[in-house]
């Protein structure tokens, strides 16, 4: 019998749980799927919304009430949209965990289809914010990594806002 591969969207789901983050802000579809495919298998919460803004605010709303970190997920072609719940969140200091996607490294910088440099946008009102590009990264232990150092740094304080964009590829 052929072992199932496990997706990147999973990996990072599986990650995400096993580090305390339960609840998943969204507008669901393309670039997100994958990723919303692993939540559902991790049994999380996900929140359907009509538009990134509105998933953004969500994860704020929810993560000041419950002062645990809250994941936003939005898909490459939404980032731009959710730049005032980031602006909103990061006012009020809110443990957000925004992940967002890019272009495939053999495309990035060749002017791509939605292609925008959501890490460099982020910066100012981030704490951290980087971008996965490294094939190792993907590997799981990366993975887990990567997620402990992000729920690591926003239990350390309450001004924490994060940004963490990764390839396309990752995801499927």
């Amino acid at each position: 019998m052929a072992k199932a591969k496990l997706r990147g969207g999973a990996l990072l789901a599986h990650s995400l749980k096993e580090k305390g983050v339960d609840h998943v802000f969204t507008l669901a579809g393309g670039f997100c799927n994958p990723a919303l495919e692993g939540f559902m298998e991790c049994q999380m919460p996900v929140i359907n919304t009509p538009h990134e803004q509105i998933a953004g605010h969500l994860a704020d709303g929810h993560t000041r009430l419950s002062r645990k970190p809250t994941v936003c997920l939005v898909g490459p072609e939404g980032f731009a949209n959710a730049i005032p719940a980031m602006m909103e969140a990061w006012g009020e200091r809110s443990p957000i965990i925004f992940i967002t996607g890019s272009s495939t490294l053999k495309r990035k910088g060749s002017g791509g289809f939605k292609e925008i440099d959501d890490v460099s946008m982020a910066d100012p009102i981030t704490k951290y914010s980087f971008s996965v590009i490294r094939q190792l990264d993907i590997f799981f232990f990366r993975i887990n990594l990567r997620v402990a150092e992000i729920v690591f740094i926003s239990r350390l304080s309450s001004s924490i806002f994060i940004l963490l964009d990764y390839s396309s590829f990752f995801f499927f």
